[in-house]
């Protein structure tokens, strides 16, 4: 009988969890991308420009990802995120990446990987904010900062992620 009560009382348990888990992810995901002044990096040039909001698109909607130095996944995709800017620059889409929870020489090391826009954030604020469980995480968004569709993981092939994000 005791190895019944321990089973039933490990599934509570589990179940619980579950239902917590699930809450948390509806309740506190965001809904839009966050507007903290972050910092502009031009790995071509060094420079810097202070105060730029990632997340806000030019064009009618954009696509933000959030990637870190230490992640491994992140460092494999770059190649395809890469491409996925560059098809997604010739159909008038904007494309952003933003690098933080790392100290910022770390930061401005991966920067100089990607072919387009890198906001630093090396306090992970702009990943607090929109409630990031995991790197890396592409978010497709309108020009007013809704986020349309997202993805933490990822994938290897631009057309899967495409199709992911319904871009």
């Amino acid at each position: 009988m005791p190895f019944d009560r321990k089973w039933i009382t490990m599934i509570k348990f589990i179940l619980m969890t579950a239902v917590a888990l699930l809450l948390y992810v509806t309740v506190f995901k965001a809904d839009s991308m966050p507007r903290l002044p972050l910092d502009l990096y031009q790995a071509s040039s060094g420079e810097t420009r202070k105060g730029l909001n990632a997340g806000q698109c030019l064009s009618d909607q954009c696509v933000v990802i959030f990637v870190a130095p230490w992640c491994p996944t992140c460092h494999k995709l770059t190649p395809m995120m890469n491409e996925l800017a560059a098809q997604l620059k010739a159909e008038g889409i904007d494309t952003q990446v933003v690098i933080g929870k790392d100290d910022m020489a770390e930061v401005k090391q991966y920067a100089g990987r990607f072919d387009f826009a890198v906001f630093t954030d090396p306090e992970g604020q702009s990943f607090k904010q929109v409630g990031l469980k995991g790197v890396p995480a592409f978010y497709a968004v309108n020009r007013s900062g809704d986020i349309k569709a997202s993805i933490e993981g990822g994938y290897p092939e631009v057309a899967r992620l495409r199709k992911a994000l319904k871009i």
